[in-house]
């Protein structure tokens, strides 16, 4: 199973998330935009109980009319953003952009190139702005030493064959039986591989890390734990499809560095003239250059 079938780009992730909650409040935002001449009353699919933001929006839209209107001020619109947010992700975003581009047509705008743009990248700084904010680790660090660096690349490859279940395949297993079917049955089966992701990120920590290879090791030790974090977000890939989509995405992202940061491991072990017998794990990053 490719990855890339889960990893569209930000817009049209952003897009899409937003069309899946907005249904046909986008579309009618869109026909309210092109003509102008009729106020249109827009319902949002997703019914709440406080529908004050709804209310708001109406109101700038009764602003438009033959000729154009005066644009709604900035409070009013970022009071109705404001409304617009909650705990879903996809329904929040789908809101403000429908707010953005309720207000870009009222000033006889929405259908140009920049103000597309511009909508489009303040929804994708909204989504980022969910992600969690990473933390360095603290590493174990030892005087590098042939002995030092022998025994920290037979130990790298020990702590990753302790955890085999933290890998893409399980991973992607899941998310790709919970999208095909649209059903959260198999995501919790990703809670058994964030727990091996976590675990092998802290026998990592606990590692001893000669001096010169600790800065890379801090980075990939740091990158697990990112990567153990995203499956909180991951598993709502259902509920709410753009968090679920961005985690995913950031999933990815986070193991191709993890790819590309211990290739310069296991480079940086070559150059130091340290070289794995076959009967030990340390063997493995020869093979790990070999396929690079």
């Amino acid at each position: 199973m490719s990855v890339r079938t889960y990893l569209p780009s930000a817009q049209f992730v952003v897009i899409v998330g937003a069309l899946a909650i907005s249904g046909g409040v986008v579309a009618a935002a869109q026909y309210y935009v092109s003509s102008q001449n009729t106020p249109v009353a827009l319902t949002s699919t997703t019914q709440t109980q406080d529908s004050a933001w709804e209310d708001s929006l109406a109101d700038i839209q009764a602003q438009s009319g033959t000729n154009l209107p005066e644009a709604p001020s900035e409070d009013a619109i970022q009071n109705l953003l404001a409304q617009a947010q909650s705990s879903n992700l996809t329904d929040s975003v789908g809101r403000s952009l429908l707010v953005k581009l309720t207000s870009a047509g009222v000033q006889g705008l929405g259908s140009d190139i920049p103000t597309q743009e511009t909508i489009i990248s303040e929804a994708t700084a909204q989504m980022n702005a969910s992600l969690p904010a990473a933390t360095p680790a603290t590493l174990n660090k030892v005087e590098a030493t042939p002995d030092s660096l022998r025994d920290y690349g037979n130990g790298v490859i020990l702590a990753i064959a302790h955890h085999p279940k933290a890998n893409t395949e399980e991973t992607l297993s899941a998310v790709g039986k919970a999208t095909d079917s649209q059903s959260s049955a198999s995501l919790p089966a990703l809670k058994t591989t964030e727990g091996e992701y976590r675990a092998l990120a802290q026998e990592l920590q606990a590692l001893p890390v000669p001096t010169t290879l600790a800065p890379l090791h801090g980075q990939v030790v740091q990158n697990f734990f990112a990567i153990a974090d995203s499956f909180a977000d991951m598993q709502d890939v259902i509920s709410d499809p753009l968090r679920g989509l961005t985690a995913i995405q950031r999933y990815q992202a986070l193991v191709d560095e993890q790819g590309r940061l211990l290739t310069n491991i296991g480079e940086a072990l070559q150059k130091g003239g340290i070289l794995f017998s076959k009967d030990e794990p340390g063997s493995a990053w020869g093979t790990l250059l070999s396929a690079t």
